[in-house]
């Protein structure tokens, strides 16, 4: 049962288990970073023409829970509805996490996701430049593995065993072709003072 709350008609906001949470604005390193990675899916998709992506839209998993994830990658398209939003699991989600949004995504989204069968759910904290990447795997998800975007100091500071072990790209299992280079989500031409 939706609880209700008053909700102005361009407030962001998702539905968790029935009940409406109210998500702020994005902070700009977040929204670029989530640009980055609609790129690398957007081109990947613009020459195979067997799926796409999108951003910020509203994802339909079941009455009591619709998201709006920073990226949703969908194969089936089938799955794109008349209303603008995407009814059912995509394959692959990216959340990038916010101050505000980080416990929801690690914790009931996450078992959301899940549960709904999204096969790759991709967390991403842009401070500390990590990559969370979990496959659904016999109906569960397992952590892939964490990746870093190595600083030139951080690279200097690894063993070279470390630093032979270190990846640099994360392969889309449900993309065999594509591959998303991590320096390249994170890499900005600006500073911030």
């Amino acid at each position: 049962m939706l609880e209700e709350i008053y909700v102005e008609p361009n407030d962001r906001y998702e539905i968790i288990e029935g009940v409406k949470c109210m998500a702020a604005a994005a902070v700009y390193e977040h929204n670029f970073v989530a640009g980055r990675f609609f790129m690398f899916f957007n081109n990947y998709f613009e020459e195979h023409r067997n799926g796409a992506a999108f951003q910020d839209v509203d994802v339909c998993l079941s009455d009591d829970n619709t998201f709006r994830p920073d990226l949703s990658v969908v194969c089936d398209l089938d799955k794109l509805g008349a209303d603008g939003k995407i009814h059912g699991a995509p394959d692959l989600v990216v959340e990038i996490l916010s101050p505000s949004t980080a416990k929801r995504d690690f914790d009931q989204k996450k078992k959301i996701y899940e549960r709904s069968g999204v096969k790759e759910y991709w967390i991403v904290d842009w401070k500390a430049k990590n990559i969370f990447v979990h496959k659904l795997i016999d109906g569960a998800y397992e952590l892939d593995d964490v990746y870093h975007d190595y600083d030139e100091n951080e690279l200097a500071a690894l063993e070279d065993y470390e630093r032979a072990e270190v990846k640099t790209e994360i392969a889309v299992s449900i993309l065999p072709d594509l591959n998303v280079n991590i320096h390249r989500v994170f890499k900005t031409w600006w500073k911030v003072h």
